[in-house]
């Protein structure tokens, strides 16, 4: 109920207006003011019923639920209308403000009850063209790998497909000498926006209940006119490399497996699918690589280093000869890999994905030294029993 008077009229800020107390905090910083009139700051001449304001659920700063309520208000204003400029800008602090509040989340169970219900419902901007709106999270995709370039994002077409996807809006208004200390803060934030990650980030920190899919999840590729040219290829020539080491790989990834604490009993069936896709992929190394990605249908075209692409499970690895064999590409293709493996044994496909920093090194290595060292690095005993040619 609207019972808390604060100065919340920007033409007229000395008229006080009733909000409720989820839409007060005691301390409310200027950078922050960009919430008004949906977060308010709380006037000193109340200062001196506190304890009764606390009652009432008025907060010392803002929280995910503030967050919460300030999205699922404007989504309330404008339902499935675009956004106005005001609001589109409210919208991006509010998010922005989010990922600050969520990186203090760290020890909580993420599928908490509680932690559940402060995020839900949860209404995120997704662009339409030149418009954007507030979309439910659980309605949303998100770009969980670096493949998907901001700049190829933006061109890509989800109308027709069953999901949108999560963007922060643009940062559009003019620059304001009371801007400035905003702008310098979130400046370093945003050089990470422009590697495309910083919803990826925010989105792993939501309730997986109501988190965004990823796209690698419910994506899939399909490569468009590859020219076959096998010669100094690198990736090529590593996964040939890789094969000859199988012997000793199938016994270091059990244990790796293990030290990152799954059950026995995907332990055992993760390293003999994942061994066997590894030892029946096709590697073919490409002069250029473009593929189209779907989502139901056709939502746009990217140039990856890599595509890995299933057909009836017949599967194949394209690469360029430009793909260089890096510690991120290696992530990158082991995070494709540890979904494959749990959709072909058809469990819940982020079942693996804890797997990836220990997988990848295994992936990177090129000879039985570094398979060594690798065991020295976990505090592994291992003594290899490699069969007889």
């Amino acid at each position: 109920i609207p019972c808390i008077p604060v100065s919340a009229d920007v033409i007229e800020p000395r008229k006080p207006v009733l909000v409720k107390p989820i839409e007060v905090v005691k301390l409310l910083s200027l950078e922050d003011e960009t919430l008004i009139p949906y977060i308010n700051r709380k006037p000193n001449y109340l200062s001196q019923i506190d304890f009764s304001l606390e009652i009432m659920g008025v907060c010392d700063t803002i929280g995910v639920k503030h967050i919460q309520h300030v999205l699922a208000k404007i989504k309330r204003k404008f339902n499935d209308t675009p956004l106005g400029l005001n609001e589109l800008q409210t919208v991006r602090h509010a998010i922005l403000k989010l990922r600050q509040i969520a990186t203090t989340l760290t020890g909580y169970d993420k599928r908490s009850e509680d932690l559940v219900q402060e995020f839900s419902p949860l209404f995120l901007p997704s662009p339409t063209g030149k418009t954007w709106q507030l979309i439910n999270s659980t309605n949303l995709v998100f770009a969980d790998s670096t493949r998907y370039k901001p700049k190829e994002l933006r061109e890509f077409n989800f109308i027709d497909a069953p999901y949108s996807l999560f963007r922060i809006p643009p940062d559009t208004w003019p620059q304001q000498p009371f801007r400035t200390r905003q702008l310098e803060s979130t400046a370093r934030f945003f050089s990470t926006f422009e590697r495309g990650m910083i919803e990826k980030d925010i989105c792993l920190r939501v309730p997986g209940e109501i988190r965004p899919k990823g796209m690698s999840l419910i994506c899939y590729e399909r490569v468009l006119n590859p020219i076959v040219d096998v010669n100094e290829c690198p990736l090529y020539l590593h996964m040939s490399e890789l094969k000859r080491l199988f012997p000793y790989l199938k016994q270091l990834l059990p244990l790796i497996v293990q030290w990152y604490d799954l059950s026995s009993k995907h332990a055992s069936t993760f390293v003999s699918t994942l061994v066997e896709l590894l030892n029946n992929v096709n590697v073919i190394g490409t002069t250029s690589l473009q593929a189209n990605v779907y989502l139901t249908v056709s939502i746009g075209t990217i140039s990856p280093d890599f595509v890995f692409q299933n057909v009836n499970n017949d599967y194949t690895l394209y690469a360029t000869k430009k793909t260089q064999v890096t510690s991120p590409l290696i992530k990158e293709l082991t995070q494709s890999l540890c979904i494959e493996v749990a959709r072909s044994l058809q469990l819940n496909l982020t079942t693996f994905l804890k797997l990836i920093p220990g997988i990848s090194e295994c992936l990177k290595i090129k000879c039985v030294e570094e398979i060594q060292s690798l065991c020295d690095h976990y505090n592994f005993e291992v003594q290899f029993q490699l069969e007889e040619e």
